[in-house]
């Protein structure tokens, strides 16, 4: 390929490109002049493609927000009995000295 290739030829050759693939019928007749013409009228109501964006951006904000609070909560453990009983807890306080002198090196 030339290094030294000019916008218009390399503009040439990417619509001679694009006419010689085949059409897909996945997307609707006319879908980009919808998209574009969308873009232009929220453009227009907010100012700049900018603001724009940042309004799609807040509104994908709280699904992302749900949905990682519901990950945090499936991650965590099931919630069991932790809690050492009183009597249990009391025992081992008290005799916790005495288990340390067995435990030689």
């Amino acid at each position: 390929m030339k290094q030294n290739m000019s916008l218009e030829q390399l503009q040439r050759q990417l619509i001679q490109a694009a006419r010689q693939a085949e059409q897909d019928d996945r997307v609707p007749l006319g879908f980009e002049q919808r998209v574009m013409k969308r873009l232009r009228r929220e453009t227009s109501r907010y100012g700049n493609r900018l603001a724009v964006i940042s309004k799609g951006l807040w509104a994908a904000c709280g699904p992302a927000i749900a949905m990682a609070i519901i990950a945090f909560f499936l991650s965590q453990p099931m919630s069991m009995n932790r809690e050492i009983p009183a009597d249990l807890a009391l025992e081992n306080a008290v005799l916790s000295p005495l288990m340390a002198e067995n435990e030689l090196w």
